[in-house]
């Protein structure tokens, strides 16, 4: 069904991946906040954008990739999310776009780039400056 444009999945629809957005993104949210790298007007990666980055790994490389038994489990999606933004996702060429379900060439930048689903032509995730300095080096030491 949708409401307002946007797809909506009843309960017992969403995929299992997503069943554990809630839970990875608290986790995340948690270990940027102890890495003192949560704040934006710092340079952190705020709230949004580490919502967002979940969402995206879920739905990109997990539903598609995972087996459905490994899709519940929190120690391994964990461990997945951070080999993804810390080693194969190449935030200095691409972008991220959830509302066109694509990844995006960009020019060579220090800025992460994850369009903003409520206003496309934004970047949530302008306000983090210290991504490539201290958050992907942070999750690259929690992939080891």
């Amino acid at each position: 069904r949708r409401v307002h444009g946007i797809s909506k999945l009843g309960s017992g629809q969403q995929p299992q991946c997503l069943a554990a957005a809630r839970g990875l993104i608290v986790l995340l949210k948690h270990l940027l906040h102890e890495g003192n790298l949560n704040d934006p007007a710092v340079g952190g990666l705020g709230s949004f954008p580490p919502s967002l980055m979940v969402i995206w790994f879920l739905e990109t490389e997990v539903h598609r990739n995972f087996p459905i038994e490994l899709q519940g489990s929190y120690a391994v999606l964990l461990t997945r999310f951070f080999a993804y933004y810390g080693e194969t996702f190449d935030a200095k060429f691409f972008g991220i776009d959830l509302v066109g379900k694509e990844m995006f060439s960009k020019a060579s930048s220090t800025v992460l780039m994850i369009r903003n689903p409520l206003d496309r032509s934004l970047n949530a995730a302008s306000a983090c400056t210290r991504y490539f300095s201290e958050v992907q080096p942070l999750f690259l030491r929690y992939n080891r």
